[in-house]
């Protein structure tokens, strides 16, 4: 991600950690220019938070926690786009595949992404709690493996519940 960025805003020149939000990859070029535009001028930041941005110099530079969500945050087809895009969440859930296939007769992967089921099939094997448990813990893991893919490494590890 950091190459992302350097690559779609040149004016970064100086250290400057940028947290944002972002629902999909559509809104990532619109959420991009405003980070920019709050890179270049720090009049706009403090607005910018309101939109979900947030900044931090280098002087400011804090800890980085990941807390992962627990059970109850569950639905079929979350993590979808990043298992398209990222062959890191796609082997996360072949590795676990493996594993549940054997332990539970069932891949994961085929239950949260609605492969062979009907959607509300699936979301009702979803909220079993021996399924639900092992779906977060395997988001979770996939979630984690991509943010360290890109650099972002923790300092403090948390979650709720499972997570």
């Amino acid at each position: 991600m950091r190459d992302v960025a350097l690559t779609s805003l040149p004016s970064l020149t100086k250290k400057c950690r940028v947290g944002f939000i972002c629902k999909s990859f559509e809104e990532l070029p619109k959420i991009l220019s405003e980070v920019e535009d709050g890179l270049n001028n720090k009049n706009k930041r403090p607005f910018l938070k309101n939109k979900g941005i947030f900044f931090g110099e280098d002087h400011q530079l804090r800890k980085i926690a990941f807390l992962f969500p627990g059970q109850g945050s569950q639905y079929v087809k979350m993590l979808q786009e990043l298992w398209e895009k990222f062959a890191i969440i796609r082997s996360t859930f072949a590795e676990a595949d493996q594993i549940t296939k054997e332990k539970m007769g069932l891949a994961l992967s085929n239950l949260i992404f609605s492969i062979g089921y009907e959607e509300s099939k699936a979301a009702d094997l979803l909220r079993k709690t021996e399924i639900t448990q092992p779906v977060m813990f395997v988001a979770d893991i996939a979630l984690y493996r991509l943010l360290v893919q890109f650099g972002i490494k923790p300092d403090f590890l948390a979650g709720h519940s499972l997570g």
